[in-house]
């Protein structure tokens, strides 16, 4: 069942790369972004600044978007390409270690929401994401337990 819904997904094109969307999103975000930080490092103090620096980290996390789908290969065909799409957007503009990322979060696909195994479950000292790690929490990680969602 699942091999005909894949079937399907990709003669309908759904699997398909879509680079020129990508290509346009860095093309417009990286220099969005150049111009955001420039522009809150150099306003006269007040609002503008503080709000240049929001639409920085906004822009931030839309690039990071292209480094995330470069990550599962849906940027390009190539391989290279999504690599050197997820360097950039992660480990030059974000600071985010593509290469230790992309370990993290196949191992997150690949054993997810198991506790012991997947890496995005691994929290430690503020939030707990299951019961179990509720229970182990000490410190200040108990004092924030009540005010988790």
């Amino acid at each position: 069942m699942l091999s005909e819904l894949r079937a399907d997904a990709e003669s309908a094109g759904a699997l398909a790369p879509a680079g020129a969307g990508y290509a346009l999103r860095l093309a417009t975000g990286l220099p969005l972004l150049g111009a955001c930080a420039i522009a809150a490092w150099t306003l006269p103090a007040g609002v503008a600044p503080w709000l240049a620096a929001l639409a920085a980290g906004f822009v931030s996390v839309q690039i990071g978007f292209a480094a995330h789908d470069a990550g599962h290969g849906a940027v390009h065909r190539s391989p290279a390409i999504n690599s050197l799409v997820g360097h950039l957007a992660f480990t030059v503009v974000n600071g985010l270690g593509f290469q230790s990322w992309t370990v993290s979060h196949d191992a997150h696909h690949a054993h997810s929401q198991d506790e012991s195994s997947d890496p995005d479950m691994q929290v430690d000292t503020v939030m707990s994401l299951t019961p179990a790690s509720a229970r182990s929490k000490r410190g200040i990680g108990r004092r924030l337990l009540p005010y988790q969602g």
